[in-house]
């Protein structure tokens, strides 16, 4: 069986993650478990249905954050993500 590194944090120490019914990308979810680990509290922001507005993804601590994910090594690609 492999343990994953939430189980080897004490459960009262990791924070909890609010989806708000949002559909996550496996490397969004992986990252928002990743921050849990340091305790942090997560709120998952609704995308605005507006096209061509954005919104930020979560909201710590009372702070709006844009989380990018890349999913490669490549220099230009992370780039244009930022």
């Amino acid at each position: 069986m492999k343990i994953t590194v939430l189980e080897k944090v004490p459960k009262d120490k990791i924070g909890h993650l609010n989806k708000n019914g949002v559909r996550l990308e496996p490397a969004e979810e992986a990252t928002f478990k990743y921050l849990l680990l340091f305790g942090f509290n997560i709120e998952v922001i609704m995308p605005t249905s507006i096209k061509g507005i954005s919104n930020p993804d979560i909201l710590i601590s009372g702070g709006v954050w844009e989380v990018k994910t890349p999913t490669t090594y490549k220099e230009s690609t992370i780039k244009e993500d930022f």
